[in-house]
C-alpha cells in the first residue's frame, strides 16, 4: 500500500519538462568511510519517452559514461562535478533492470526486485569532496520527453493510417498535442481517470488534435512558423481528475464534456454550426443579456507562460491591450491575469489572451425555453440563434 502511495505522488508528465523528481530514498551513504551518498529521484508515474538532458544547478552535464552494468556508469566526465558524480537515466520502461551501483552497494536494501519498471528515475552517486562540494550538494533536474501518447490518426483500425493501436501502447508514440494528451489522462488508468477508450469519441480526438497541429505563422527567428496549441506539463494526481483536465484543456483553448455516454472534446477554434434555433423552436420565454458584471468585462490581459531559454522558469508574455476597449470603457487598463503553466512559446501565450480579450467583450447569454426540436443539442455545440422578434438573425451561439 505505500508503495502504491508513493507512487501517486510522482507526477503524470506530458511534453517536455523540466523537473526535479521526488526523493525516494534517503541519503544512503556507502564505501569504506562512507564516502559516496546515493540518491533515487522518481520523475514521473509512468514510463517517459526520453531524458534528453541532465542539470547539475544551471549547468548542463554534457558528457556521460555509458550504463553497462559497472561502478563508473553514469559518471560524468567534465565540468565542475567531473569524476565526482555519477548519474543513470531510466525511463521507467517494462524491460529495465535494477541499478547495477545501488544493488552493489545495498544488495538487501536495493535487490534485484528494485527495477523500477513504469517509474521513470534518476539514481545518482556522490563522491565526498571538500572542494567540489563547499557550497553543497548541486540540484539535480532533467529534461524530459512525456509520456507516449495514442494518436487515432494514426491508427488504420479507427479511421486513420498508421500503425498505433489504442489497446497497444507500444505503439504510441510522444507527442505535446493536447488532444492526444487529454485522451490519454482520461485513459490511464493508474493515475488518470481510467475511463474505457470505447467511451472516447475518437472522431472529435482527432478533429482537435488537427486543431492543435496547425501551423500559424511567428514572427522571424529559428522558425517562422508554430503548431497553434501544445501542452507541457507534470500532473500533480493527488488532486481531483476535473483539475487535471482543465489544465490540459486550457493549453487549446478548449473544453471537454461528457454527454451521450461519450467524452467529447474540442479545441479552441471556430466550428460550423450543429444546430439552429429560430422562433417556430421556441415554446416560452426569451431572456436575453448583453451586459455583463464588471468582473467579466476587461481590456488587458496579462501573465506568464514558462519560458526554455530560461531553463524553463516562469516569464512574462508581452501584454495584450485594447486602446478600443479602454476608450469604450473609459478607463484603463483593466487587468485579466492569464497565467498559462502548461505553455512553452510566448506566442501561444499571447494568441490566447488576445482570444480571452477579444471574448470578454461578445458575450450575449440568450436563455430560451424550447420544444423537443431542441432536444439533441449538446453542451458545447455551436450553432445559430434566429429570433425574429429582437432583431436577432442568424447569431453564432454555443451551448453551455
Amino acid at each position: 500500500v505505500q508503495a502504491l502511495n508513493d507512487q501517486v505522488k510522482v507526477p503524470l508528465i506530458y511534453g517536455t519538462v523540466l523537473i526535479s523528481g521526488m526523493n525516494v530514498i534517503p541519503p544512503w551513504t556507502s564505501g569504506p568511510q562512507n564516502e559516496y551518498m546515493h540518491q533515487v529521484l522518481a520523475l514521473a508515474g509512468r514510463e517517459i519517452s526520453a531524458i534528453s538532458k541532465v542539470y547539475l544547478n544551471q549547468d548542463e552535464v554534457t558528457s556521460f559514461g555509458a550504463v553497462s552494468g559497472t561502478l563508473d556508469d553514469g559518471l560524468i566526465t567534465t565540468g565542475e562535478f567531473a569524476n565526482k558524480i555519477r548519474v543513470r537515466r531510466y525511463l521507467g520502461t517494462s524491460t529495465q533492470t535494477v541499478d547495477y551501483i545501488l544493488t552493489t552497494a545495498f544488495p538487501t536494501s536495493w535487490d534485484a526486485t528494485h527495477r523500477g519498471r513504469g517509474i521513470a528515475y534518476l539514481a545518482a552517486q556522490y563522491t565526498y569532496d571538500t572542494t567540489v562540494y563547499r557550497s553543497g550538494k548541486p540540484l539535480l533536474r532533467a529534461l524530459c520527453d512525456g509520456h507516449k501518447v495514442y494518436d487515432p490518426r494514426k491508427d488504420s483500425t479507427n479511421g486513420g493510417s498508421g500503425s498505433h493501436r489504442v489497446a497497444t501502447p507500444s505503439t504510441w508514440e510522444f507527442s505535446a498535442n493536447p488532444a492526444l494528451i487529454l485522451a490519454d489522462y482520461l485513459m490511464d488508468a493508474s493515475l488518470g481517470m481510467g475511463e474505457s477508450d470505447t467511451r472516447i469519441d475518437w472522431t472529435l480526438v482527432a478533429a482537435a488534435a488537427n486543431i492543435c497541429d496547425e501551423d500559424v505563422a511567428i514572427p522571424p527567428g529559428p522558425s517562422t512558423t508554430e503548431k497553434r496549441y501544445r501542452c507541457s506539463l507534470a500532473l500533480d494526481c493527488t488532486v481531483p481528475y476535473e483539475q487535471n483536465i482543465d489544465a490540459i484543456a486550457q493549453t487549446m483553448r478548449g473544453y471537454v464534456i461528457y454527454s451521450g455516454g461519450k467524452w467529447r472534446m474540442y479545441a479552441g477554434a471556430w466550428r460550423s454550426p450543429d444546430f439552429t434555433l429560430t422562433d417556430d423552436d421556441v415554446i416560452g420565454k426569451v431572456e436575453i443579456r448583453t451586459a455583463m458584471p464588471y468582473r467579466d468585462r476587461w481590456n488587458a490581459v496579462r501573465g506568464q507562460y514558462i519560458e526554455p531559454s530560461l531553463l524553463y522558469q516562469p516569464l512574462e508574455y508581452p501584454v495584450i491591450r485594447s486602446s478600443a476597449d479602454e476608450a469604450t470603457d473609459g478607463e484603463g487598463p483593466v487587468w485579466r491575469e492569464l497565467n498559462a503553466p502548461g505553455v512553452t512559446s510566448q506566442y501561444q501565450a499571447q494568441r490566447d489572451a488576445i482570444v480571452m480579450q477579444r471574448m470578454s467583450r461578445r458575450k450575449v447569454r440568450i436563455v430560451l425555453d424550447c420544444g423537443i426540436s431542441a432536444f439533441k443539442i449538446r453542451p458545447g455545440d455551436t450553432g445559430t440563434v434566429t429570433l425574429s422578434e429582437w432583431g436577432i438573425d442568424a447569431m453564432s451561439v454555443r451551448c453551455t
